[in-house]
């Protein structure tokens, strides 16, 4: 009564066709919905950027002052930076530093290396520091962007130094989620 076999093989190939298909559906389906991308970071900033020194004496303080100023392209968060100091006189290394952990007063810089850098509670300390300082004190809002600067007292006392004509500073801002290179700018004392 049922000779033919053939139509049987048939609906049976399709069901198994369409079995497969189902699962490598779902596998492919619940990989990559299930899947955590990595966290995007920034393959680089696009910043222009000056860089200037200062030796300025007053008010019984002689100071030596670094600024850097944003010219123009991306907002940088100040929270996620780190700023390396080398300072040379000729080819020598004379001191270096990195210090992050903005924004922040002065004095709550973290930092290794040389202790170089002037962490008083002086007001212009304070006002050089720029978009690194609290928020709230001189309208920082924690973004270094186009027209802002930057910048950081060099300690003659203690672990510091006496900049001398023709020393140069080399300041490298990092990106640390990415330790990407932002800005790396030489600074020549004159």
């Amino acid at each position: 009564m049922f000779n033919n076999k053939k139509g049987v093989s048939a609906i049976i190939g399709i069901i198994m066709l369409l079995a497969i298909v189902i699962v490598t559906s779902s596998t492919i389906y619940v990989l990559v919905n299930t899947t955590k991308l990595p966290e995007k970071y920034p393959i680089s900033y696009s910043v222009q950027a000056s860089a200037t020194y200062s030796h300025v004496t007053g008010m019984g303080e002689t100071s030596q002052i670094v600024e850097i100023r944003h010219i123009a392209g991306d907002k940088i968060p100040v929270d996620e930076i780190k700023i390396m100091v080398e300072i040379y006189r000729g080819n020598n290394l004379l001191k270096h530093t990195v210090f992050w952990g903005f924004p922040c007063y002065p004095w709550e810089i973290e930092w290794s290396g040389n202790d170089i850098i002037s962490r008083s509670h002086h007001e212009i300390n304070q006002k050089v520091f720029g978009e690194l300082g609290k928020i709230g004190d001189h309208s920082e809002d924690g973004i270094w962007e186009a027209g802002e600067k930057i910048g950081f007292r060099i300690k003659i006392s203690g672990d510091g130094l006496v900049l001398q004509d023709g020393d140069k500073i080399d300041v490298k801002i990092i990106h640390i989620p990415s330790n990407v290179l932002i800005i790396h700018k030489e600074i020549y004392v004159q």
